[in-house]
């Protein structure tokens, strides 16, 4: 897996690329007029949300279940001082569906524990918590 990070024609302004796909970062601290973009602890976020969405997925998939729309909203809560790391992460997942909770429940929690990458690539004593809306 590589990536490659070009500074773009701000001081703080990036530029994420795989060779076939990009996306624009910025420092909020530093923000510029016209500079757009998601922060990197924003991309953390949606790096937790999107891998723990397509182990979830899958699962559901193999069951044959009919999902007719995903939501997932992610909140982080960081520290105070720096370097301001998350102390606590709340994932909610918003589904709507034929699906019921037990079966949601144990396929977000083989992909909580078992295959969601990003989510074992965190701190350990960050506390992780989620929870499920199924709208029928």
């Amino acid at each position: 897996m590589e990536i490659i990070l070009n500074k773009k024609n701000s001081k703080f302004g990036f530029l994420l690329t795989d060779r076939e796909n990009h996306l624009n970062i910025k420092a909020s601290d530093f923000l510029e007029e016209g500079n757009k973009g998601f922060r990197p602890m924003q991309l953390l976020l949606g790096g937790i949300a999107s891998c723990l969405s397509i182990d979830f997925l899958n699962i559901l998939y193999k069951k044959r279940l009919q999902i007719e729309q995903w939501e997932v909203v992610v909140k982080g809560v960081r520290e105070e001082e720096l370097p301001k790391a998350f102390t606590e992460i709340q994932i909610a997942f918003n589904i709507k569906g034929t699906i019921n909770q037990s079966v949601a429940e144990k396929a977000l929690k083989l992909s909580k524990e078992k295959y969601c990458s990003v989510i074992h690539s965190l701190h350990p004593q960050i506390a992780i918590s989620t929870s499920i809306n199924i709208d029928k």
